[in-house]
């Protein structure tokens, strides 16, 4: 079962530049280094990111990576100076989380961000988050980018973020990233639930964006599109795992070798590239613009906009959340509130802000948002 109601000290770090005591207990005294507030020895049940570039060492180091300790939840998007998590703006206040340790990669935009893998240079990290096993924990609000892995193991999976324990991943984009198997995210012997979260411009052998092994993963609201894989283009699921998904789209992801997707896996309104034998899978072009560079917009027309699934309630590999799939505006992303325990298990309510036009109330397919009508 999936619970943060884990026995570690109260209280919350702060990360961004900041000249004061930088011991971490508030925006001006903010610690710093990422890296340095997520140590063992300083296990805070929250962490607070303010908008920026975070690298995992600043050596050549690979195999460094930002770990995630057991209880803990990192949360990206901040200006520095908000006092609760409603107070985020994602969009203003990008939080990267970036393998490009030997500061080589292509970055003409400025953004520091892979939007694709002809961007990735050198040596970068090999992951740039892990989760070790028997750890619980949330990465929310975070741009995962340039991550590598170039050789064969145990660990050649997950260039963006390896995992072995339980995640939640929330509100996050994973673009060029390079790995083995499963480019993005790969799940090994853990559990994944990601919510609002894209997908594109990754490259990997098997699972291109997200590779689950002897695991199970669930993906809600989620969009994976232009990756590329010799095996199972957007999402694979090994022999002994699973995958779920719902109001997801996964489209224009190329493989030599396999349909957008391979394994077991159950869809629920979704839309799903050259799946035909799935009742409910739309399987429509969705219409979205810009979608090259991985920022996700529907257009006007598309046939995604009211075709999501109603509120839903899901009790997935011991995850439980409450879904409320309400009508976007023309310009906001889909939010998460906070999570909160109820009997035991965590509660996590999303909501859409509400509409001005009189469209009818339903649901919306992938993490995108809709233009104004």
């Amino acid at each position: 079962m999936f619970s943060l109601s884990i026995n570690v000290p109260t209280g919350r770090a702060y990360v961004r530049s900041a000249t004061g005591t930088n011991d971490g207990t508030s925006w001006p005294n903010a610690i710093t280094s990422l890296q340095s507030a997520l140590q063992p020895g300083c296990p805070l049940p929250e962490v607070w990111v303010a908008r920026g570039v975070y690298k995992p060492t600043a050596t050549t180091n690979r195999a460094i990576s930002f770990t995630i300790a057991n209880g803990v939840s990192v949360y990206g998007g901040f200006a520095g100076n908000e006092t609760s998590l409603v107070g985020r703006n994602l969009s203003l206040n990008p939080t990267v989380l970036s393998g490009d340790i030997d500061n080589d990669d292509t970055n003409t935009d400025g953004n520091s961000i892979a939007e694709s893998i002809s961007d990735v240079k050198g040596n970068n990290s090999s992951n740039v988050v892990t989760v070790l096993p028997s750890a619980v924990a949330r990465l929310d609000g975070f741009i995962i980018t340039g991550g590598v892995v170039i050789t064969t193991g145990a660990d050649d999976r997950g260039a963006g973020l390896y995992s072995r324990g339980q995640i939640m991943v929330a509100n996050c984009r994973f673009h060029g990233n390079r790995g083995l198997k499963g480019a993005a995210i790969g799940v090994f012997g853990g559990t994944l639930m990601c919510v609002n979260t894209s997908f594109s411009g990754n490259q990997a052998d098997n699972g291109g964006a997200l590779l689950t092994s002897t695991g199970s993963s669930t993906l809600i609201n989620c969009t994976v599109m232009n990756n590329h894989v010799l095996n199972g283009g957007g999402i694979g699921a090994d022999a002994g795992a699973n995958a779920t998904l719902l109001n997801t789209i996964v489209w224009n992801n190329t493989a030599l070798n396999a349909n957008s997707v391979y394994g077991s896996l159950n869809i629920t309104y979704s839309n799903v590239q050259s799946i035909t034998t799935v009742i409910g899978n739309i399987q429509q072009d969705p219409m979205v613009e810009n979608a090259a560079l991985g920022y996700l917009r529907l257009k006007l027309g598309s046939p995604m906009v009211n075709m999501g699934g109603p509120a839903t309630t899901t009790n997935q590999a011991g995850f439980s959340f409450l879904i409320w799939l309400a009508l976007l505006d023309s310009v906001a992303d889909v939010s998460i509130s906070a999570p909160m325990s109820f009997r035991g298990r965590v509660v996590l309510f999303l909501q859409r802000k509400p509409a001005t036009g009189t469209m009818p109330v339903s649901g919306q397919l992938g993490l995108c948002r809709r233009q104004a009508t």
